[in-house]
């Protein structure tokens, strides 16, 4: 099922609420950002993060997931930082950037004995404000996966055909209109001095 939103404005309490409730039973959603879009879940729900790795082809144990963040007071919660990457985020935060830093004390099971955890704190305000309504950060891979050996990249950005091609593995297609095919810039900052690890579509200020 598609939902449509539209990222200039306040997403209604309506839709962050039928998301939410799709989010807290497990259920996995495509949602927009500020980069590509992404094949998200519920970051602190095991099944879920297991059921996405399952879909990515990947290890759960030997894969760095990233959490989509609503604001920087919450990073505390998941990861450590020092007063270096505070500044550095305060200055790039929300925008199309991830943050490698070490994990906090506050993660889950799931993700116990890793030693780094991706932060992003996207622009669109519909991601924020979904995390904000939900209470749990996200997580989940970039739009287009290689699946089904399709050459076609509209799969990657246009929610009509990611409907037609997830809508029986996913809750919701959320529609924010056609997407890019960018990605973020990553940074390291587990030590000094930091390391851009990716260049995606801006550079740090």
């Amino acid at each position: 099922m598609m939902i449509k939103v539209y990222d200039d404005s306040a997403t209604p309490e309506r839709v962050l609420a039928t998301l939410s409730e799709a989010l807290g039973r497990g259920e996995l959603l495509i949602l927009p950002t500020d980069t590509r879009y992404s094949l998200c879940g519920d970051a602190l729900n095991q099944v879920c993060v297991k059921e996405l790795a399952r879909i990515k082809g990947v290890e759960v144990e030997r894969t760095t997931f990233s959490l989509l963040l609503s604001n920087l007071s919450q990073v505390s919660e998941y990861a450590r930082m020092d007063d270096s990457a505070f500044r550095l985020m305060r200055r790039n935060c929300p925008g199309p950037f991830t943050f490698v830093l070490p994990t906090g004390h506050n993660l889950p099971r799931l993700y116990r004995g890793r030693k780094e955890v991706g932060i992003r704190i996207p622009r669109h305000r519909f991601v924020r404000d979904l995390v904000d309504y939900f209470g749990h950060p996200l997580t989940g891979f970039s739009l287009p996966l290689d699946r089904d050996s399709t050459d076609d990249e509209a799969y990657g950005y246009d929610p009509s055909l990611m409907e037609e091609q997830w809508g029986n593995e996913v809750a919701y297609v959320v529609d924010g209109g056609i997407g890019q095919l960018v990605d973020s810039t990553v940074v390291s900052c587990l030590q000094e001095p930091f390391e851009v690890i990716r260049e995606g579509v801006e550079v740090l200020k």
